[in-house]
């Protein structure tokens, strides 16, 4: 799945507005307190506001926030795994070219 095609509607985070949703990435980045994160988040009036249109006042959890990193991961991809991904593809682009086919060119720099 796609990045662009990554359905957040489910995510109480995902609701937020970016401003905020950034704000909570840059605790997640500073590998703060998850509790903490949460109570900071639910006492927040703007989250207060969405949480009561959105998700009938319940809460933003640690399952949450558990949920919206993981999500965050996978939209992400962090350097190590790129790198991972471009090394494979450039193998496997090096496997097909030493059968003779020329048309294969290698797109990742390693």
């Amino acid at each position: 799945m796609s990045p662009a095609s990554m359905d957040v509607s489910h995510l109480k985070i995902g609701h937020l507005p970016d401003r905020i949703q950034g704000m909570v990435n840059d605790h997640l980045e500073n590998r703060e307190n998850p509790a903490k994160i949460v109570d900071w988040l639910n006492e927040f009036s703007p989250v207060q506001l969405m949480l009561a249109k959105d998700f009938n006042h319940s809460k933003i959890t640690e399952e949450d926030l558990e949920e919206w990193r993981k999500f965050r991961e996978r939209k992400s991809p962090k350097p190590e795994r790129l790198a991972a991904l471009c090394a494979n593809a450039v193998a496997s682009a090096n496997q097909i070219a030493a059968t003779g086919l020329n048309s294969v060119k290698t797109w990742c720099p390693i």
